[in-house]
């Protein structure tokens, strides 16, 4: 009778395919990952962008601007400045911006709105 000798490079094979499916796990859990944190930024610069057109439109021009400054100071959830020309409320978006600008004149009357998203 003979003997079948254990073929050595069988178990190397076997040892290879298991390397390769482990490391095409962790590879799809990178890609998994990485697409996740796009999404969530890509979902934030939407939602700044969205509330600011939103915020833009609620202000009537030839309204006074007080009410909306308040507004903006009570929620908390942005924040405006005044500038030489009026007032900018910023929306933040993970590393952008959405910004309401809202040109006003000399008695705080709003004479233009405008929404912009600002690119970092």
């Amino acid at each position: 009778m003979t003997q079948v000798a254990s073929v050595p490079h069988a178990k190397s094979k076997s040892l290879i395919w298991k390397l390769a499916k482990i490391l095409g796990g962790l590879v799809l859990v990178v890609i998994g990952f990485l697409a996740l944190v796009s999404a969530v930024f890509i979902w934030t610069e939407w939602r700044a962008e969205h509330r600011a057109r939103e915020f833009c439109a609620a202000i009537p021009v030839g309204a006074d601007i007080a009410p909306f400054v308040a507004k903006a100071e009570k929620e908390n959830k942005w924040s405006s400045s005044k500038e030489s020309w009026g007032y900018s409320f910023l929306f933040p978006a993970g590393f952008d911006a959405a910004y309401c600008n809202v040109r006003t004149d000399a008695n705080g009357k709003v004479i233009e709105r405008k929404t912009e998203m600002m690119y970092d």
